[in-house]
């Protein structure tokens, strides 16, 4: 497995990595590759953690 650094130190960093979330969990949803259900509800607690944090 590949070790990745991410850095989260600023806003702009957090903003930027959940965005790639959700873009990831709408892309998945969209194209119906893994349980929609399981997705949709993972995308709607990304979008609710950027707007709280972000």
């Amino acid at each position: 497995m590949i070790k990745m650094d991410i850095d989260l130190s600023t806003k702009e960093e957090v903003e930027l990595r959940f965005n790639q979330l959700c873009a990831c969990f709408a892309i998945l949803v969209r194209d119906k590759t893994e349980p929609q259900d399981v997705y949709l509800e993972l995308f709607y607690v990304a979008n609710a953690l950027k707007e709280k944090y972000c």
